[in-house]
């Protein structure tokens, strides 16, 4: 019975259309078509403006921190990467997170501020100059700027400062003291560098851990750094694979004391 009803069914002509109906069907076709690309036009507007208002709102981020940058410290020192803070939280979570950073503000610290990195870029007194013309200067650090001026910057913790290098990966409270941490990167070839910094007090407080001749000992490699809550304690933990590393071998940086450095495995500590 059922093979007979399927034959049935497959036997069942098309209607016959007249001329004057698929005529109607082509205009009606092509009103739908008007319709939808009227409807179209004005979210691709919309969708154009928004991405211009952001990098307009970048820009003139950018050019007020390094003009105070220049009033406070002198014409060498330039602002390197520039976040707007109310312009971050406002993108929606997902393209908030940029290549595995973290931005929360969970006392609303930053809230209307823009926070930047600054150094010095002056190739005249250069110690080191790579072959793309990126030059290699003493230091540099992070400050804060709310409603026009700059309020709060941290002194020369980074060191190795490049104008190109320096950049704002990220803010938030690193260590659950209440207060909202700022990270700063610094890449190099297929390498990165974090510097954590907290601006806990005048002068700030340095959250990473730095070998002897200060410089930080949190690395990984380029765009690798993830931020996870593993205790639900609050307190970050910091993971990245290790730069150059043909089998992914990750590295873990925890809260050790008063800063951030790696957790050796028992396999490393066992050597």
């Amino acid at each position: 019975m059922g093979l007979r009803l399927f034959s049935a069914t497959c036997k069942l002509s098309a209607p016959q259309l007249s001329a004057e109906s698929l005529g109607t069907r082509r205009k009606d076709t092509m009103k739908t078509k008007f319709i939808t690309v009227v409807k179209i036009i004005p979210m691709l507007f919309i969708s154009i403006s928004s991405v211009y208002s952001q990098d307009a709102e970048d820009m003139r981020a950018y050019a007020l921190a390094d003009s105070l940058i220049k009033i406070a410290f002198g014409p060498t020192y330039n602002a390197g990467g520039v976040l707007d803070i109310d312009h971050i939280l406002r993108m929606p979570k997902e393209k908030s997170q940029w290549e595995g950073y973290i931005f929360e503000d969970p006392n609303n610290q930053l809230q209307h501020c823009i926070i930047f990195c600054f150094g010095k870029w002056d190739s005249m007194d250069a110690k080191v100059r790579y072959g793309s013309g990126v030059t290699l200067n003493d230091s540099g650090g992070v400050g804060i700027i709310r409603k026009g001026k700059i309020v709060w910057y941290s002194n020369r913790f980074i060191l190795a400062y490049t104008e190109v290098g320096g950049r704002i990966s990220g803010f938030a409270d690193l260590n659950n003291d209440g207060t909202t941490d700022i990270i700063c990167s610094m890449c190099e070839r297929y390498s990165e560098t974090l510097w954590l910094i907290s601006p806990i007090h005048k002068g700030g407080k340095l959250l990473n851990a730095v070998d002897r001749e200060g410089y930080s000992l949190i690395k990984g490699g380029e765009s690798s750094f993830e931020f996870f809550d593993s205790g639900r304690n609050k307190i970050k933990e910091i993971h990245a694979l290790r730069p150059e590393s043909e089998n992914l071998e990750r590295l873990t940086y925890i809260l050790q004391g008063s800063v951030f450095s790696e957790l050796k495995s028992t396999k490393n500590n066992s050597r």
